[in-house]
């Protein structure tokens, strides 16, 4: 008589001894390999240690595996944690964005954990994190009131909340919405309203979507910086429609340091070289330029406006210092006239936003009211809180302009936010 011996896989051993096959499947097995099974003792196997995790988390699976319902509930999420890997792999910076969304990710953990009595180390798994970095962002606190989405009295340095509403307040006025984040962080500076970095700021206002009404801009081209006011000065025509008079040219004379608009001139007729001369012996007795003894530098584009009669009176002044004409873009001046290029483009697209006036009188307010808002009104980012004006009447720009109001507004945070107590404060594992 032959006797037949099978070779079983492991894990069939594994689900007999865990009473997990159907009486069907076990009347299969003959009774001597099932009694020879019964005989083991689970206490003398090598590397039991191996295995203690997995036979601790058993219990759980045969649950899982027995109950239809749930069965098919964990292979949905697992599908959905595959899902999520393969996102997170494709996605640059991904452990920002985990770090960004720790509170909906641990709190997502937990209620799977919850509805489907897995453990927590396996819900982690679905998001593709273990189980430390689970416990470590559980125990954060975060503040819905904190546009960072942190605790005020846990991360103390952060902005206080009447400091975001200042930011949120003056980013929503219809009027702002013109302005560059440069303007309008040094405008709530210069108030006394707010006092931090402008890093600080610019990362708030784009927490609160902040996006200045504007068109596409062109890459800027590399440009060029005086020492001191009246040190260089530049000079530009740029042409205006009026719906009524037709196109108006307008020319202004800027200074290189301060930024500063010092004089303007308009015609709706030529734009010659007498009309540039003319402008500069407006500028020149405005601002007592004939008892300057410094060099001065013109910096015009090659137009024909720029020769001619104007030439004539730069060689016909005979001042102390030298007046030179220099062309953009030449051997003589290797750059390009940025700074007059940059003052058409903020008139239309920053102050008119492409709006045209009506007439030749509308055309004339709205140089005038250009000027005051150039000038008096806007913060560029060289000039570090001052504006063209300021600068051009003898203020140094100075990096450093409001370093002490920032640290005392850095201290009165901290004790400000060390004291809050109307953030409703939530646990980050949902609890």
């Amino acid at each position: 008589m032959t006797t037949t011996r099978y070779t079983y896989h492991p894990l069939i051993i594994l689900l007999y001894s865990s009473n997990m096959l159907t009486p069907e499947q076990v009347s299969q097995i003959p009774i001597s390999t099932r009694y020879r099974w019964n005989k083991f003792d689970h206490t003398n196997y090598h590397f039991d240690d191996w295995c203690i995790e997995y036979i601790e988390q058993f219990e759980e699976i045969k649950k899982v595996y027995n109950n239809k319902v749930l069965f098919r509930g964990i292979k949905s999420i697992m599908q959905l944690s595959k899902g999520f890997e393969q996102v997170m792999q494709k996605v640059e910076q991904g452990n920002k964005i985990l770090r960004e969304n720790a509170i909906e990710i641990t709190t997502a953990i937990k209620k799977i954990s919850n509805y489907t009595k897995i453990p927590i180390k396996k819900a982690a798994s679905i998001f593709g994190v273990n189980t430390d970095w689970y416990y470590r962002n559980r125990e954060n606190k975060g503040c819905k009131a904190s546009p960072l989405k942190k605790c005020f009295k846990t991360y103390t340095n952060q902005l206080s909340l009447k400091e975001t509403t200042i930011i949120q307040d003056c980013l929503e006025k219809e009027e702002n919405k013109t302005k560059t984040k440069t303007t309008l962080f040094y405008e709530l500076a210069n108030e006394g309203k707010l006092y931090c970095s402008k890093s600080t700021f610019f990362k708030y206002a784009k927490l609160f979507g902040f996006t200045k009404n504007k068109k596409g801009k062109k890459p800027r081209s590399k440009g060029f910086r005086a020492t001191a006011s009246m040190e260089w000065l530049h000079i530009d025509i740029m042409q205006v429609q009026t719906l009524d008079d037709g196109v108006q040219k307008v020319a202004f004379v800027k200074d290189n340091f301060s930024k500063a608009i010092l004089n303007y001139k308009t015609t709706n007729g030529k734009a010659g070289s007498e009309f540039i001369k003319q402008l500069m012996e407006e500028t020149y007795t405005k601002y007592k330029m004939y008892e300057l003894t410094k060099d001065i530098n013109i910096v015009t584009d090659g137009g024909p406006e720029n020769k001619g009669a104007f030439l004539d009176w730069i060689e016909n002044l005979n001042m102390p210092p030298i007046v030179r004409k220099l062309t953009a873009k030449t051997d003589e001046f290797t750059f390009p006239n940025n700074m007059s290029e940059s003052t058409h483009r903020i008139y239309k697209s920053e102050f008119k936003q492409s709006k045209v006036a009506q007439n030749l009188a509308a055309h004339l307010k709205d140089l005038e009211e250009f000027i005051d808002y150039y000038n008096n009104k806007r913060y560029p980012t060289e000039l570090y809180g001052y504006t063209p004006s300021q600068v051009l009447e003898g203020a140094i720009p100075d990096k450093h302009l409001f370093k002490e109001q920032r640290l005392e507004a850095k201290q009165q945070r901290i004790e400000e936010n060390r004291k809050f107590m109307d953030c409703p404060v939530y646990y980050k594992e949902g609890g």
